[in-house]
């Protein structure tokens, strides 16, 4: 069977750095320049400690 594979486009990518990375205001900034819902799907692919900082 075939399978396809996403290829995370450039924004995802460096959204995905910026969360791993970067400092929390960089995060949420980010974060709110996104749709609610891009938004809320980004924050589930975080790690719990990460999740805390980001929130305290």
């Amino acid at each position: 069977m075939n399978e396809i594979t996403t290829v995370a486009s450039d924004e995802a990518v460096a959204i995905a750095r910026i969360l791993a990375n970067d400092h929390v205001a960089d995060i949420v900034e980010a974060l709110n320049r996104e749709p609610r819902e891009t938004a809320t799907e980004l924050l589930c692919e975080v790690t719990f400690e990460r999740l805390v900082e980001i929130f305290d």
